[in-house]
């Protein structure tokens, strides 16, 4: 029989004291810890983006994986998405994590309430880490724009926010999809960085057997022996970091390949709103579809737009073989 501890009691008393003690120190910069909010869904879902999150957070910061379950509200669903087998299945994997999961209508409302609600004092979350949305060009129109949305809502308020994205995707609860993305996968000398799908929440009928399942092994456990790290060397002033022997890629700055352009064209071309000056309907429906993309919207943006294409050559160019690419 379990009688209960006093050494739970005692620890619980000393936790509480110190959260409470953290109200009264003020933030410093020296202090700072990257307190996580990882997009994972069921951690065991995406074992890839909780390993690179434990790559950098050890046991000095803090973890939170969450899940969205998209539903109405009942009782099954609240057991499913608050599940004990996922803390199981992490501590298992020896990650030092929290777990949280919530219902919510849709993707995008779950996500806003976790920003918003997670954590506790001084111990909550900063930074949100999600997944590629590897099926931005297959999936409707509203997906890819509540997933644009997330990033949106993190901004505004005040997180930093990472995505990953792996060579042969992050969700491993079901098969990859025969969907390719040719902008980025589609072809052999596609870039070796990764297309992660960014459906997060989990069905309600789906069963979850975490405890069951294997501990898949993933890129962040593995000695990587001599790789590179490609990094934009901006990053390297702001962070200080202590490298001289760095090799300055081309000006990104050039026009990119018109073959490449038009495979933007080609890609965004779904997502084309038809501005017909006789015609008085298109206002009105792009305040319905908020997704679709006006001529004025495409000149505003086009030097950045061929910036990104011509920064797509210069990695595909130079660092297709690199183990881990930071932008």
């Amino acid at each position: 029989v379990n009688w209960g501890s006093s050494v739970q009691a005692s620890s619980y008393n000393m936790a509480l004291n110190q959260c409470v003690g953290l109200n009264h120190v003020e933030d410093h910069v020296k202090n700072y810890r990257p307190q996580c909010l990882v997009l994972t869904g069921p951690p065991s879902s995406r074992p890839a983006l909780v390993d690179l999150v434990t790559c950098f957070t050890k046991s000095l910061s803090l973890m939170m994986c969450a899940n969205v379950v998209t539903s109405s509200p009942s009782p099954s669903v609240v057991e499913e998405a608050s599940s004990d087998s996922h803390v199981t299945w992490l501590n298992q994997r020896k990650v030092k994590s929290f777990y949280r999961g919530v219902v919510a209508a849709e993707l995008r409302s779950g996500v806003n309430m976790l920003l918003q609600g997670a954590g506790l004092g001084r111990m909550k979350p900063n930074v949100l880490l999600m997944g590629f949305k590897k099926d931005w060009c297959s999936d409707t129109p509203q997906a890819a724009h509540s997933y644009i949305g997330i990033l949106h809502d993190a901004f505004d308020l005040q997180y930093g926010v990472c995505m990953l994205r792996m060579r042969e995707g992050l969700d491993v609860s079901r098969p990859s999809q025969s969907h390719v993305n040719p902008g980025f996968d589609g072809e052999p000398e596609g870039i070796s960085t990764i297309s992660a799908p960014s459906c997060i929440q989990t069905s309600t009928t789906s069963t979850v057997s975490i405890e069951a399942e294997p501990q898949p092994s993933t890129v962040f456990q593995k000695k990587q022996g001599k790789k590179t790290i490609d990094v934009v060397l901006a990053l390297i002033k702001k962070f200080r970091l202590g490298f001289h022997d760095v090799e300055v890629l081309p000006d990104i700055y050039q026009n990119p390949q018109p073959a490449n352009v038009h495979q933007f064209e080609n890609m965004v071309s779904r997502f084309r709103l038809d501005s017909n000056p006789k015609q008085d309907s298109g206002p009105p429906r792009q305040q319905e579809e908020p997704w679709m993309i006006t001529n004025q919207d495409l000149e505003r943006n086009k030097s950045k737009s061929l910036r990104q294409i011509r920064l797509n050559e210069v990695l595909q160019d130079y660092s297709r073989e690199a183990a881990l690419i930071v932008m």
